[in-house]
């Protein structure tokens, strides 16, 4: 199955993210090949898989529902979105949250953070903020980090967040609007929403840092 440039932005800014909340080195071979992937127009995603083996299980899981639930002949960024914004991530991170034991506010931040969120920001100085705002439900994000050194926000953009890092500097209205459906429909998530009103980015991701060695709720999955 093919995954096409736009895909491959979001999901290596996802997988980027999931590296930088544990030790913040990214291997510059793998960035060059990024790279070279979105601007040859995609590749064959199971190469990718090869070149980029940290997510393995989950991109297939990812291919599987593009093809088999999504019904798509490539992979492309409402297919990256839906699964890791929508339902296949929330079952996911839900059980694997639960099955380490984690309840209450660590719980309702875990889950926030693992999902891909629809964010507008702000800028104050260098510094970053974000709100996620679906109908009744309020996150604001203080110290949002950069997945990708060349991003660059302006305040109103909306942008994803996922790990407390900016992720895609860029999503089209229709998947913006899809994510806040799907997720406004889950209870866990709308509960963890009310419970957990503000996240400063810069102490979530010294926390991940703190507790990533051998915790394996930390497994972007």
């Amino acid at each position: 199955m093919f995954i096409n440039p736009k895909a491959i932005s979001k999901l290596s800014g996802i997988i980027f993210s999931c590296i930088l909340k544990k030790d913040g080195r990214i291997d510059p071979g793998k960035i060059k090949f990024i790279k070279n992937a979105k601007n040859e127009g995609g590749i064959d995603f199971r190469e990718f898989v090869k070149k980029i083996p940290l997510l393995e299980e989950t991109c297939q899981e990812l291919e599987f529902f593009s093809k088999d639930v999504l019904g798509k002949k490539e992979i492309d960024s409402e297919a990256v979105c839906a699964f890791f914004g929508g339902n296949p991530h929330l079952d996911y991170s839900i059980k694997n949250i639960k099955e380490n034991g984690l309840g209450g506010d660590f719980f309702h931040l875990f889950l926030i953070s693992h999902i891909l969120l629809p964010v507008k920001v702000t800028k104050k100085g260098e510094a970053i903020f974000g709100e996620y705002v679906n109908g009744d439900l309020r996150v604001r994000f203080e110290n949002l980090n950069l997945a990708k050194n060349h991003f660059k926000v302006h305040d109103g953009q909306i942008v994803l967040v996922h790990y407390g890092f900016i992720v895609a500097d860029s999503i089209s209205l229709s998947n913006t609007e899809m994510l806040l459906e799907i997720q406004r429909q889950r209870e866990e998530f709308v509960k963890a929403c009310q419970a957990i009103n503000n996240v400063d980015c810069k102490k979530l991701l010294q926390f991940f840092r703190l507790i990533s060695k051998g915790s394996r709720v930390l497994n972007c999955g």
